[in-house]
This record gives C-alpha cells, sequence and structure tokens, in this order.
C-alpha cells in the first residue's frame, strides 16, 4: 500500500469511527438517559406572538389577536383583549391627522401583551392628550431592529414625537458577543450592526448548542457541560451582567456594545426631521447600563426621561401591585403609571424649550 493510500484509508477509517460513535451515542442518549434534541421554546397564547423574519430575525405576527385571561404577579387574573394590525402594531392612529403623532417603539413592554390595547401605556397617552399614537413593539428585540421599524414607517406616518422605550438587556441584544456571554439570551438569528456600520447576522450561541437542536447526543453533553461549568468551574456565574455591573466600560464587550449603540442612533438622527423629537424612557434603572443610555440620548440631541420608570418603582416601594406574573411587565396599574410619567414629561417646560405637544 502506498503511502498516499495509506494517509486516504486512516482517514476513511477515522471518519467511519466517528460515525459509529455517534451512532452509538445518539442511541445510548436516546435509549439509556430519556434525552431528546432540544427545543425552542414552546410558546402559548398570548406568548406565541413573534414571527420569524429574514431581514429583522422574527417580527410581531401580522394581525395577531387574543382574548383571555393573564395573571398579575400576586396570580390573580385578569381579562385581555389584544390585536395587532397587518404590520404588527398595537396602535396605529390616522397618518394624515392634523393632531400631533406620537410614534413610540420599544420591545416586550410595548408589544405589552399582558394587558388590552385600551389599557397600554400609549393609548392611555391618547385618551389624555388627544393624539394620534402608533405602537410597535417585539420580545427581545435590539435597538437596531427597532430602528428598522422606525426606518420602515417613518415617512409613512411622519410622527412629530419618537417616545423609545428602553431596557438594560438593550445593549445585550445590540452586540453579538455580548449576548453569548450573557445569562439572558434570545439566541435567535437577527441583524446586528457592527463597528464597521455594517449589518451582519448572527445567531449568538455556541457551536454546541447548536448541535443540541439537532442531537439528542449533543443535548447530552450540552447539559452535562452546564452542569460542571456552574457548580465546579463557576464559570455561568460570572456571566456578562457580572462584568457589566463590576468593570463597566473596562469589559471590551460592553465598551463595543456601547459603540455600536451610538452608531445605531447616529443612524435615527440621520433619519428624522430637525422638527421630530425623540424621547428616550428605560422601564427601570440599572447602572452602569442607565447612565450610559442616558449620555447616548443626550449626545444625540435626543432627550431623556426617568418619570414613567419612577413612577413604577415608587409605586412598587409603596406595595403596589404593578407587575403581570412575571414580576418584569406592567399589569393595567403598572401601565397607567407609565402613562402618567410619560404624560408629565411631554407637557413639562424643558430649559428654554418646550415640548412638541406644547
Amino acid at each position: 500500500m502506498t503511502f498516499a493510500r495509506k494517509i486516504s484509508f486512516s482517514i476513511i477509517l477515522t471518519l467511519l469511527s466517528l460515525v459509529f460513535i455517534l451512532i452509538i451515542g445518539e442511541a445510548v442518549a436516546r435509549l439509556v438517559f430519556d434525552m431528546q434534541p432540544a427545543q425552542g421554546k414552546i410558546r402559548k397564547p398570548p406568548y406565541d406572538t413573534p414571527q420569524k423574519d429574514a431581514i429583522l430575525g422574527w417580527k410581531m405576527t401580522p394581525n395577531y389577536t387574543y382574548k383571555g385571561t393573564v395573571k398579575d404577579v400576586k396570580g390573580e387574573k385578569y381579562p385581555v383583549k389584544l390585536s395587532y394590525n397587518e404590520d404588527g402594531f398595537k396602535a396605529f392612529g390616522a397618518p394624515y391627522s392634523t393632531k400631533k403623532k406620537i410614534f413610540f417603539i420599544g420591545d416586550s413592554f410595548t408589544s405589552c401583551i399582558e394587558v388590552s390595547n385600551n389599557k397600554s401605556f400609549f393609548n392611555l397617552v391618547k385618551d389624555s392628550l388627544d393624539v394620534e399614537v402608533f405602537a410597535y413593539g417585539q420580545s427581545g428585540y435590539g435597538n437596531l431592529q427597532q430602528f428598522m421599524i422606525l426606518e420602515k414607517f417613518y415617512k409613512k406616518i411622519n410622527p412629530d414625537i419618537v417616545i423609545w422605550q428602553l431596557s438594560a438587556n438593550d445593549f445585550v441584544d445590540n452586540f453579538a458577543d455580548l449576548e453569548r456571554e450573557s445569562s439572558y439570551k434570545v439566541g435567535e438569528r437577527r441583524p446586528y450592526l457592527n463597528l464597521n456600520n455594517s449589518i451582519v447576522y448572527e445567531r449568538p450561541i455556541s457551536t454546541l448548542k447548536k448541535l443540541s437542536y439537532k442531537s439528542a447526543f449533543f443535548n447530552l453533553i450540552h447539559e452535562r457541560w452546564k452542569n460542571v461549568s456552574y457548580n465546579y468551574l463557576e464559570k455561568d456565574k460570572k456571566v456578562a451582567e457580572f462584568w457589566i455591573k463590576n468593570k463597566n466600560k473596562d469589559y471590551l464587550p460592553y465598551s463595543n456594545s456601547i459603540k455600536v449603540t451610538n452608531l445605531i442612533f447616529d443612524k435615527v438622527k440621520a433619519l428624522i426631521s430637525e422638527e421630530t423629537q425623540v424621547i428616550g424612557f428605560p422601564v427601570g434603572w440599572w447602572e452602569p447600563q442607565g447612565s450610559d443610555f442616558k449620555n447616548i440620548f443626550l449626545s444625540h440631541g435626543f432627550e431623556f426621561t426617568m418619570k414613567p420608570g419612577m413612577n413604577v418603582f415608587n409605586a412598587k416601594e409603596a406595595g403596589e401591585i404593578i407587575h403581570a406574573i412575571d414580576g418584569y411587565h406592567w399589569n393595567e396599574k403598572g401601565h397607567q403609571l407609565v402613562s402618567d410619567g410619560i404624560i408629565e414629561a411631554l407637557t413639562i417646560q424643558k430649559g428654554d424649550s418646550k415640548s412638541a405637544l406644547e
């Protein structure tokens, strides 16, 4: 046998051995450990709103409706009636109205499946101020996906005000390397803006995790590795959220996410007219993310308010029930408090200038 044939034979033998090991491993995982390939989250209504999308990664399911009940954080049921239009908006006013127009954009706090349409904070603002409102949100969205929605509908709506709902995990959602290292992750394919200011698509999960969706054997290995990693190596106890809190901008993935987030809001600045007012509000206060978002908004000539989030925080401190069953998203009382904070932010004088509503 020539040397070349020996090499070829060795490669073939190695590949056949690997295939044999994978077949045996798959059988053992299924028959002995009763393991199956990993599955994505199985969502039941009204938590099944996302629909895969080639450009956005996912989007609100067009014409989604739900009528039923949900629970607050104490387990008490209350009715909800949800309706989203063909473009995924929970509120879509009249674009050609002579009234002031407000475009609300955000993530799951703005898609707000926890309350009926008429109890959502943006529609409460509409009822109080007699304005036209437009509201789009989707669970897990980062700021780039939100910008893509704004870009798509900005000319059609031509808003006087854009109100941007912000979450601490937006920085995670904005940068794939940070999402990979975080305990919170959507883990789905989505668009990211990279440091070169170009859009790329990634699914920021490990190769082993990806294989676990295809194979029971790799799912078994992944689950065992998670156990070792957490209990012995303590790797998962010091994830991205830990380093953000303790190292701030000295943690490179977070520092890069801030840079990318600035680039995203550069795009917002370039898109909107000089007459359009942009106001950011966080759903809560976290450091350093809160201050970094405030700096980003102010440096772009936008406004930033803590009033909605502080209303919720103060009510919770006073013992009021303002959250849904998950303890994060708002119930009807929470939405009323957020609406009150937005109305106050819209109608107060800001330095030498006033809100677009005044």
